[in-house]
């Protein structure tokens, strides 16, 4: 078991259980408990059916766990943005989340400054949220809760609407050829989780497809026709 991905996630999964975490990498003795659950039960992505479990959970009850998980331990959350650098913020405007791909991975705001400024003069404050591997969840949980919107392409970083309020707006931006995908993954999940959920389909010429393929590519313009010929 890697040691940072139990680093990470310590505080939820100790929110599973009263018993300590067992590292069978650390831990070659034998433990004896009356039962035990293994793996997740889901209904598809991000998605319970609470007719089909005993316990008629949903995805509100999880938004439930990770508040009582992350909200144990009082802190000011360190956040990072270009313009106001490291440390506690304090501020009378609505927070914006605007969820920062790096451009090599593919997906990601080709005029996200511009983005940003726009959201910034219509009155929002604007936080840049760039995931790493060593990104805190405790300081993302903190982040996301105490904020009003979050604006992301598809992706998933975009599971951190998870963390955002009943009543908080969440748009997703859908790239071309997206839309059945994003709408499994995140569309369905905002909706049971109370947010007010939008969504932008990128248009074609929007897309930097468009300069390596043209505006009138197959690709653009009809791109579930390439995808029932296999991926």
């Amino acid at each position: 078991m890697k040691d940072w991905w139990v680093e990470k996630y310590k505080s939820l999964l100790q929110s599973f259980s009263k018993h300590q975490i067992i590292d069978s990498d650390k831990d070659n003795s034998s433990h004896c408990f009356p039962g035990a659950s293994i793996g997740l039960i889901k209904h598809g992505f991000m998605t319970i059916n609470p007719k089909l479990i005993q316990t008629s959970k949903t995805l509100v009850d999880f938004h439930t766990l990770l508040a009582t998980a992350y909200n144990k331990q009082v802190f000011v959350p360190r956040i990072v943005n270009r313009n106001i650098g490291v440390g506690p913020n304090v501020t009378t405007k609505p927070r914006l989340v605007l969820m920062s791909r790096n451009k090599t991975v593919g997906r990601a705001m080709l005029n996200e400054p511009e983005v940003e400024r726009i959201a910034e003069n219509t009155g929002f404050q604007v936080i840049l949220f760039e995931l790493t591997r060593k990104t805190s969840l405790k300081e993302a949980f903190a982040l996301v809760n105490s904020s009003h919107a979050m604006i992301g392409v598809h992706g998933a970083g975009l599971t951190h609407a998870m963390f955002l309020r009943p009543g908080s707006v969440f748009v997703q931006i859908i790239p071309i050829g997206a839309e059945d995908v994003s709408e499994y993954c995140y569309g369905i999940p905002a909706r049971v989780l109370g947010l007010d959920y939008m969504e932008y389909k990128t248009k074609t010429y929007e897309s930097s497809l468009a300069e390596k393929y043209g505006n009138d590519s197959k690709i653009l313009n009809d791109p579930l026709a390439l995808q029932r010929g296999g991926w």
